[in-house]
């Protein structure tokens, strides 16, 4: 591989991650470089406010309680926002993205319950599996559990790969 076909790989495997990191929240919220922090408060007011007024008259589907307690988190944080991520759980279990945020939820209050919904997200969706590593292998490191923290990594690393070879 020369230098051009390398500086593509990784200038695709950092959009990738990029993505990744987006869509599990790890980065403090939906395009939250590319927005300024009052005018996503701002759109997470206004979201709220008109997902109340039309959960007055009709049950929300899957996405807009997913996006509910999403908003919730960025306004109240996550003390607030894991009681709604963990109904839309029960009521939504293959929904990786709120198995996700449970688990990040749950270990970043150092509940290790967290990690079994993690894991639950990475086997639902493999795009959770590079974020999902990212926190456990954290989680466990900060734990003083390093040959854990390894498997992590390694499991990451593997998924990057495959990603590679797929692309």
């Amino acid at each position: 591989m020369n230098d051009a076909q390398l500086d593509a790989l990784v200038s695709r495997l950092e959009a990738q991650a990029a993505a990744h990191l987006h869509r599990y929240r790890i980065a403090s919220g939906p395009g939250a470089a590319d927005v300024p922090a009052h005018a996503a408060r701002r759109e997470a007011r206004v979201g709220l406010a008109a997902l109340a007024l039309r959960a007055e008259t009709e049950r929300l589907d899957v996405d807009a309680r997913w996006q509910v307690a999403s908003w919730t988190e960025d306004l109240h944080g996550g003390a607030l926002a894991l009681p709604l991520f963990r109904v839309l759980h029960v009521d939504a279990p293959d929904h990786a993205p709120t198995a996700f945020a449970v688990g990040r939820l749950l270990l970043a209050r150092g509940n290790e319950t967290g990690r079994a919904f993690l894991e639950h997200a990475m086997r639902a969706d493999p795009a959770a599996v590079i974020p999902g590593c990212a926190l456990l292998q954290a989680h466990l490191a900060n734990e003083g559990r390093l040959a854990e923290a390894e498997r992590y990594r390694e499991r990451a690393q593997a998924s990057r790969m495959r990603v590679v070879v797929v692309s």
